[in-house]
């Protein structure tokens, strides 16, 4: 293996003599007693009681600095989680080969762990796993070893304030942050050093201060500004100030986000050019950078006002979410979850359950507290935090079923957990990271492996690939399909704009033919050109329209109106649409109108107040008004009374199909 030597470059934020201080003065004195051997017995250690023997060997560490170092990693580690670690921390020992190996080969002078940066390992593993396609799952468990290994050290050595640093954590910000997304980091080694501080005393202000952006918006901010730094690199490496950028940079800079890479400009393992909206994000990303360092008067800002330099024709006009690119978990899916999901754990099932049930987004539902169910005249709701929009105590109705499920998962752990310091109702009850959320990562994961191995299959036959925030969106659609009306989806889902309920309205043309099914079974009603009303056989009718009443069934509610249904084709010009004296529809015998039973109340209510109008009107002597209104009244009564007693479908003759000749031409 051959890998140029020119890759171990790295600025640490601390000198040689600081780190070989801490390391003589805590690292080497604590590793005494029981923890000096290079072999230790976890059994021993933490007093197991297994009959396998659990042994850890640091001797394949010749290296005595990197030895000494993952020895002080795993007895703090040790110390601090007790049994909980020995999983996690047996099973990197699996990595101690590859890295013995290639420290001893490429690295054998370093004196620390730190010393290596992640991109240079990456290489390293690219190289040695690219054709062993089965250990590939080695590779990552590698990465993720010297992750956890390099920042546990970064935050030993380093004694800066965190802030200081050029990587942050989140947790040690201080700052509120989604849990359920495991650590978050702000890795600032990525911006070229001249406007790295520029870049975190720009994110410290506004993420640790002013608070106005939350965590994984901040965090969404380093892509677009890395590439921006790395593309004023190669165009002005003399620049140490932004005074100077000009309307011409960002013109090219747009053309230079064309030609990057989507997964960014240090990886090779994707090559796809960039899409329109990672294009409008990195600009958008870059607007706001600069409006703000030039309002509040940072040094280095430009001395050229933002909208001189950014104009809106920059950014491709996105469309907004449609039916087309929204995922949700149908019936056919959800029919499959719910006859496999005993194969899930308990918890992971009990997750799923709600999050179907609730339509919470995932890390709202791995965050609900054990008091989450409230129970009240009007029937059970469950009560939790919608992060994303800042609604801590949003409450979504929910049936008895799910709450005996919430009553059963809140039991359960107050016996396997009594000290649940988070006070979750889904924690984690062993590991690490004990009495924390699950990771979404981690429900993705089951759900991919329930798919897999109950072979749930989508419509057209495929393994299903599940998408945590699709159960949100069945929720969504399952509303609109139930008749509820688009504000009151809104204020259950917790949207703040109507656009994206909308689109669950787009959705429900998707399962309209089973409703329309169903009515049928009831009967309805279809007026001929004559205003005769036709009654035909289902099956008759089907065989007679093919594949048109195929059409008309999966359009049915394409437009639903108050007293029916309209099937006319959008393409085809409604020539009622203009009329407002009497339902059109009715008044015209038009052939493309529908009614059944759904609308029985309506019809009902309109015989009323029409007979009550007459009344009045006949005291009133008003004549011409009552002859207005007898004819409806009796066309009126005529639908009830068919609908009523009618068995089949009301259908059309072949001469008159939802096309006429010229309109199917």
């Amino acid at each position: 293996m051959t890998i140029e030597n020119q890759y171990y470059v790295q600025t640490l934020p601390f000198t040689h003599e600081q780190r070989m201080k801490l390391y003589r003065h805590t690292i080497q004195q604590e590793l005494v007693g029981k923890y000096a051997p290079n072999i230790w017995n976890l059994d021993e250690l933490l007093h197991l009681n297994k009959e396998e023997v659990t042994q850890i060997n640091f001797a394949l560490f010749l290296n005595d600095y990197i030895r000494d170092e993952i020895k002080y990693y795993y007895k703090t580690m040790i110390s601090a989680h007790s049994k909980d670690c020995v999983i996690t921390l047996y099973n990197y020992k699996s990595s101690f080969r590859f890295f013995s190996e290639l420290i001893e080969e490429f690295y054998p002078r370093i004196t620390s762990i730190t010393e290596i940066p992640q991109e240079i390992l990456i290489e390293h593993c690219r190289f040695r796993y690219s054709i062993k396609e089965s250990i590939k799952g080695q590779a990552r468990k590698n990465l993720a070893f010297h992750s956890k290994l390099q920042s546990f050290y970064m935050n030993f050595y380093d004694k800066r304030p965190e802030y200081k640093k050029d990587l942050w954590e989140a947790s040690r910000l201080g700052v509120d942050y989604n849990k359920t997304k495991g650590k978050i980091y702000f890795d600032f080694t990525t911006i070229t050093a001249p406007f790295r501080e520029l870049v975190k005393n720009y994110l410290y202000a506004r993420l640790v201060v002013q608070k106005s952006v939350s965590c994984s918006h901040a965090q969404s901010y380093l892509p677009s500004l890395s590439l921006f730094f790395a593309y004023l690199f190669t165009s002005h490496p003399d620049w140490s100030s932004l005074d100077l950028l000009s309307r011409s940079d960002i013109v090219n800079y747009i053309k230079y986000i064309r030609e990057a890479p989507m997964r960014g400009m240090r990886s090779n393992w994707n090559k796809q050019k960039a899409s329109d909206r990672r294009l409008v994000r990195y600009i958008n990303s870059l607007e706001v950078f600069i409006d703000y360092i030039q309002r509040n008067e940072f040094e280095l800002a430009p001395k050229t006002y933002v909208k001189n330099l950014i104009f809106p024709s920059d950014k491709p006009k996105m469309q907004r979410n449609t039916a087309v690119n929204i995922k949700f978990i149908s019936d056919q899916i959800w029919n499959q979850v719910l006859s496999n999901i005993h194969h899930l754990p308990k918890d992971i099932a009990n997750i799923i359950l709600l999050m179907e049930a609730t339509g919470f987004r995932i890390s709202d539902v791995l965050t609900l507290h054990l008091d989450c169910l409230l129970h009240t005249e009007d029937g059970y709701w469950v009560v939790g935090n919608q992060r994303k929009v800042s609604e801590p105590n949003h409450k979504v109705p929910i049936n008895s079923d799910i709450a005996y499920i919430i009553q059963a998962q809140k039991k359960y752990i107050q016996e396997k957990l009594p000290d649940n310091p988070n006070a979750l109702l889904f924690p984690l009850l062993t590991g690490l990271k004990k009495g924390q959320p699950y990771l979404g990562s981690t429900i993705s994961h089951h759900l991919k492996k329930l798919a897999k191995q109950c072979n749930i299959k989508d419509e057209a036959g495929q393994i299903y690939t599940f998408k945590n925030h699709a159960f949100r969106h069945r929720f969504g659609v399952t509303l609109v399909n139930h008749g509820m009306s688009i504000l009151h989806v809104q204020k259950l889902m917790a949207h703040t704009s109507p656009e994206m309920t909308t689109v669950y309205a787009e959705i429900h043309d998707k399962t309209k033919r089973s409703e329309w099914e169903r009515a049928n079974q009831k009967g309805a009603v279809r007026l001929h050109s004559t205003g005769e009303i036709i009654v035909a056989d289902l099956e008759e009718h089907a065989l007679e329209q093919g594949l048109e009443l195929e059409w008309i069934r999966h359009n049915l509610d394409s437009i639903r109106l108050d007293h029916g249904f309209c099937v006319k084709s959008p393409k085809v010009h409604c020539s009622f649409l203009d009329q407002s004296m009497e339902p059109p529809c009715i008044k015209n015998n038009c052939p493309s109108f529908h009614v059944d039973r759904s609308f029985l109340s309506y019809y009902e209510q309109q015989i009323v107040k029409m007979e009550s109008d007459i009344s009045i009107y006949q005291h009133k002597d008003r004549l011409r008004s009552i002859e207005i209104l007898q004819p409806k009244l009796r066309k009126y009564k005529e639908i009830i009374q068919t609908l009523q007693t009618g068995t089949g479908i009301m259908g059309m003759s072949k001469d008159l199909r939802e096309y006429t000749m010229s309109e199917r031409t």
